[in-house]
């Protein structure tokens, strides 16, 4: 499944939770950048927005760049929300 619907103009957000001590520096991953619109990148939970790829692809390529094992970070579907008029709010 797509976490984004062009025809609804509806994303995915994301959230990434750090298991244990396991904690990462965004500015070290300059590639995450590319990866999805980022809302919090810092503590133990992260969250973005998803530009257009599933969930699985953004596992995948998140735990490519950043060099960390599966065991160590959850990685979820955070809720949907609608871009309206260029800003990104909840479906109610």
């Amino acid at each position: 499944m797509s976490n984004f619907n062009e025809k609804a103009n509806i994303y995915h957000f994301i959230q990434i939770h750090f298991l244990g001590e396991t904690s990462l520096d965004f500015q070290d991953f300059p590639a995450l950048e590319e990866l999805a619109t980022w809302f919090s990148k810092s503590g133990k939970i992260w969250t973005c927005r998803n530009k257009k790829i599933s969930l699985e692809e953004f596992t995948i390529k998140f735990l490519e760049i950043t060099h960390i094992e599966e065991d160590q970070v959850i990685i979820t579907d955070g809720g949907i929300g609608r871009n309206i008029n260029g800003a990104i709010s909840p479906l109610v």
